[in-house]
Formats: C-alpha cells, structure tokens, sequence
C-alpha cells in the first residue's frame, strides 16, 4: 500500500474510534500534518507581521488545527487500542509536552500481535485468521 493510501485511510477512519490502527497509518498521517503545520508556522511568522488576530497566516494555522484534530484524535484512540491500551489515554494529547511524548511513543511501539477487547491486530490479521482457521480444521 502506498504512503497516500495510508494518510487517506486515517481520514475515511475519522469518526470511527473502535477497532485498532497500526504504527503504519499512524506514522504516515502524523509526519505529513507535522511537515504542515512548520510550513504554516514558518508562515506566521515570516508573512504575520500585523497586531490583528485575524491575519492570514494565523487563519490557515488555525484552519489546518481545526480540520486535523478530529481524525487524529480517533486515529490516537486506535493507536492505543492496537497497544492494548484505553483510548482515553488520548486525552494526554491535550497536555503540551505529554501530549508529544505519547506521539513519540505511539510512533515507536510495535503493535499488540495478540487479539484484544478492541479486535485482532491488523498488522497479524492475515496470520492470526490462518492459525484460527487451522485450529478449527484440527477438531
């Protein structure tokens, strides 16, 4: 699957936080909103040089902020969940530098390669079916 492939699939996930999301979709939808965001950074404050609040810069910033935050935060949910671990832990998110260190971990933890309460790892899928299909064969 390609990178695209993988950006989009967060944002047609948007509203859905059951299931898991593996360190793959993470990471390829968490880099390009990053890369984003220091370009519109950049932006503010090489072009922003006006007291107003509502510049141009400013308003696409916050555009990008407002557009990002909920497939993020669901994809965030999923993430946790594929750990094992509750998504309400995404909260954390809301905290400045909490928030970047569970980014951080997110982006460096391998995914939990045994079913949980929120459904088979995606990233064993494939190999967690063949095993229950075999098991099933055997009786």
């Amino acid at each position: 699957m390609s990178v695209i492939h993988w950006y989009l699939l967060a944002w047609k996930r948007a509203f859905d936080i059951s299931g898991r999301s593996r360190r793959k979709e993470f990471g390829y939808f968490f880099f390009p909103n990053v890369l984003l965001f220091i370009v519109l950074a950049g932006a503010v404050t090489t072009f922003d040089n006006s007291e107003e609040m509502t510049s141009w810069p400013r308003l696409a910033f916050c555009l990008c902020l407002a557009t990002i935050i909920i497939p993020r935060s669901s994809l965030m949910i999923r993430r946790l969940h594929d750990l094992g671990i509750t998504g309400w832990l995404f909260l954390l998110g809301l905290v400045p530098f909490a928030g970047l260190g569970l980014d951080v971990f997110c982006l460096f933890a391998d995914s939990n390669p045994r079913p949980n309460k929120w459904g088979i790892s995606p990233k064993f899928e494939e190999s967690q079916r063949w095993m229950a299909s075999m098991h099933l064969h055997q009786r």
